[in-house]
């Protein structure tokens, strides 16, 4: 997931103007996108969870990845390279465990929590937005060095 740098757009293109309109426009779309992509998954991975328990897990996990690339984009690219080895181990292992018509069925009630979603999006953005401030404010973290 290229969600896991913490500069998703590089800089000095167009000026800070150019730099908060990404983040004001693109910034939810990718988000969205990647949101709409993990729910997918984890829908057609869950035997019995209900679908708001579904896009917490999604949305917390974008969260997780973003928090962490602002601390230590490794961790974070390693947290992202978690989840397809995940998804591929629980398809490895139990193949029957996927339903397409109810995972199906499930993604259809999606656009009934619309205002759900909306309210997930505007979260992940404010953190976002919080983040990159902090960032601009107090710098890189410290590294803690190995001794």
């Amino acid at each position: 997931m290229f969600i896991s740098k913490k500069s998703l757009f590089p800089l000095n293109r167009g000026g800070l103007l150019f730099s908060v309109l990404e983040y004001i426009i693109l910034y939810p779309i990718i988000v969205f996108t990647s949101f709409l992509i993990l729910t997918t998954f984890f829908t057609f991975l869950s035997k019995n969870q209900s679908i708001e328990i579904l896009m917490l897990g999604a949305m917390s996990l974008l969260a997780t990845v973003r928090i962490t690339a602002y601390y230590s984009e490794s961790l974070s690219q390693d947290l992202a390279k978690v989840i397809p080895l995940a998804l591929l181990a629980i398809f490895l292992l139990d193949a029957n465990y996927f339903s397409v018509e109810n995972s199906i069925q499930a993604l259809t009630t999606l656009a009934t929590f619309s205002r759900t979603i909306v309210y997930y999006l505007g979260f992940v953005v404010t953190l976002e937005f919080a983040l990159r401030l902090l960032h601009v404010i107090f710098g890189e973290p410290e590294k803690i060095e190995a001794s």
